[in-house]
């Protein structure tokens, strides 16, 4: 395991954990290319932190985790991968979510992948009006839950971002919240790639549907899609769907956007 890095005193721990424990508020915890084993219950972070892993691979960077990662403080995160262990696939699968943000903070992420495979839980989740803003990150492989699951008035804002193999919603928006996805991909999603409902409302511009989704948009009376513009979904030769404003269908011959 490669070793953590505090950069303001330039001390170096032996896991994430420790080096939460001792971090300062506005810390930025750096993290070397490599793998990091992370036990259960997870990580809690209770207090404004940054960790940055590669900026231009995250798959350099990997924390192998059972248990969560519980946000209860504001944070950044760029260059990580998070995902199950290997070793755990043939195992039951347990209910964890992969990450869950509570109590209103505002967590940001940038050149992320989030991998729950292997869990039964959503891949991460917002609550208790937390937000964030998110670019260039992946949300993959819930095995019984949502992609992203928002409750309680939270906010989200997603640019260039994949939300794909999950087998419920890629997006689950409901208790009032609100999200925006602009230039996003939506593959596999088995149940809808975007769900909305409980007086929600979303934005979703210039994002491409792919194959493998169950519905695409469902929202539900007293939610809203607003705008919905400049989206391609593209289907299987053969297949028609209900049109929905702002959704140009292809099929996959003709695949040109």
């Amino acid at each position: 395991i490669n070793p953590i890095e505090r950069p303001t005193d330039h001390n170096h721990y032996h896991t994430i954990a420790e080096a939460i424990s001792i971090a300062q508020p506005g810390d930025t915890i750096e993290l070397g290319d490599g793998h990091y084993w992370v036990n259960e219950p997870g990580l809690s972070v209770d207090v404004p932190l940054k960790f940055v892993g590669d900026e231009n691979n995250p798959s350099h960077v990997v924390i192998e985790l059972s248990g969560s990662v519980r946000w209860r403080a504001n944070g950044f995160l760029e260059g990580v991968t998070f995902r199950r262990p290997k070793i755990s696939s043939g195992k039951e699968k347990i209910a964890h979510e992969l990450m869950s943000l509570t109590n209103g903070v505002r967590v940001n992420m940038v050149h992320c992948v989030l991998n729950n495979e292997g869990s039964m839980g959503h891949v991460v989740s917002l609550r208790m009006k937390s937000k964030g803003s998110w670019f260039d990150t992946q949300i993959k492989g819930s095995g019984g839950g949502d992609g992203i699951f928002l409750a309680d008035e939270s906010e989200l804002e997603l640019v260039e971002c994949s939300i794909v193999g999950n087998s419920n919603a890629g997006i689950m928006s409901t208790g009032g919240t609100r999200f925006k996805a602009v230039s996003c991909q939506f593959d596999e999603n088995k149940g809808s790639a975007v769900s909305v409902q409980g007086h929600s409302k979303c934005e979703i511009l210039k994002s491409r549907f792919g194959k493998g989704n169950g519905d695409l948009i469902v929202r539900e009376a007293g939610s809203a899609c607003a705008p919905c513009q400049a989206n391609v979904a593209i289907l299987p030769k053969g297949l028609t769907r209900k049109p929905i404003p702002g959704v140009r269908y292809t099929q996959e011959e003709d695949e040109d956007i």
